[in-house]
């Protein structure tokens, strides 16, 4: 996991165009940096959740009028610093206990939660999901909790505020303010994120987005683009789900096939098969029929992880393997030796990933000519 100690923005080239661009921009959000593009993560480090289509509001609340002032009085003594080994970011107490983010508190030890008048103490993680982004904190800290609202249940130009401690090394004290606009609701691959054009800087993670009633409506993940105008936060819908166990993956049609006496057969030139990789360390095996000198394309795709591809001989020697580093995809070409009967490996590069979906297709890649056959964009 890249960490950037102070400088916590992360600039880098433009995004791919189209949904594309929409799906890495998010993806940028959670674990793992992936797809390059320009965005920035809101906290110490930078992870990745997942890719995008967007979900109309149904709004049911009508505002009661209150001030800005009021809102902020309301929510600033629920909103506490979260700062661990590597550095600061924020955090929302709820009844369950503190709400932050999955990548604040990653692969940290020591962990603190700090009030505004200073107090401190130490924190425990009790629960944490990467795809949703997601960490609940237990700590004998004492602060007031915040109700949530669903964010569905807002209008689209309602305004929110964010809560949060962005800066804190430098902003001590009490927590800052911004406000802006609830420009959306998305839902991205099963996650709810809410869009807002509020301020949010670097450790503004876990701030919390209210709505004018003091109501939480989701805590700040991250932001996109150069403007500072698009920022992200995961929506109560989200943390709800989180809340609940409820997992963003699920086991695909073709388990179980975690060995290798288990690969399911895949066939020649089919449309690509719909895989996940469903819990940490699980592993896909697959079959393919092979006569002597075929050429064959072996590939993954994936927008939301990052899969890495082995393929074995008939007598399950290995015989190939991607050594390919971009993000997404594993790609092997190869020319079987001898028929048989040859087998692929897919699992996630990081040991402990889970993978919602990735596309998988093995194509002969030679036809009656020698030319080479057509091959997915990006191959």
């Amino acid at each position: 996991m890249p960490r950037h100690g102070a400088a916590l923005m992360h600039r880098a080239s433009q995004w791919a165009l189209g949904t594309r661009q929409i799906v890495a921009a998010l993806v940028f959000l959670g674990a793992f940096a992936a797809v390059p593009g320009e965005g920035y993560a809101l906290a110490e480090r930078i992870r990745q959740t997942p890719s995008s289509t967007p979900t109309p509001n149904t709004p049911s609340v009508t505002p009661v009028a209150r001030s800005e002032a009021d809102v902020a009085a309301l929510v600033s003594p629920s909103v506490v610093q979260v700062v661990s080994a590597t550095g600061e970011a924020s955090g929302v107490k709820i009844a369950q206990g503190v709400l932050t983010n999955e990548h604040v508190v990653a692969e940290e030890n020591g962990l603190e939660v700090v009030r505004s008048d200073g107090t401190r103490r130490p924190a425990n993680v009790i629960r944490s999901d990467p795809l949703y982004d997601l960490a609940l904190l237990a700590t004998d800290l004492e602060v007031p909790l915040l109700e949530p609202e669903g964010a569905r249940q807002n209008r689209q130009g309602d305004s929110v505020l964010v809560v949060g401690y962005p800066l804190a090394r430098l902003l001590t004290g009490p927590p800052s303010v911004s406000r802006g606009l609830l420009s959306a609701v998305r839902e991205v691959e099963g996650v709810v994120f809410v869009q807002t054009d509020a301020a949010m800087d670097f450790g503004s993670s876990g701030s919390a987005i209210v709505n004018v009633r003091g109501k939480l409506l989701g805590i700040a993940a991250g932001g996109l683009g150069e403007s500072g105008g698009v920022n992200l936060g995961i929506a109560t819908e989200s943390i709800q789900d989180f809340l609940n166990g409820v997992s963003l993956v699920g086991p695909d049609f073709a388990e179980p096939d975690d060995m290798i006496d288990q690969a399911r057969p895949l066939e020649l030139d089919a449309p690509p098969e719909i895989r996940s990789l469903h819990v940490p360390g699980d592993v896909d095996w697959v079959s393919l029929s092979l006569t002597d000198d075929d050429s064959i394309a072996l590939f993954t795709d994936s927008v939301s992880c990052d899969t890495s591809l082995q393929l074995h001989g008939p007598d399950r020697a290995l015989v190939a393997e991607d050594d390919r580093r971009r993000f997404g995809g594993s790609h092997i070409e190869f020319t079987a030796l001898g028929t048989g009967t040859y087998y692929a490996r897919i699992s996630h590069r990081d040991p402990t990933g889970l993978c919602r979906s990735y596309e998988l297709a093995a194509r002969r890649i030679l036809d009656s000519t020698g030319a080479l056959t057509d091959l997915p964009a990006g191959r």
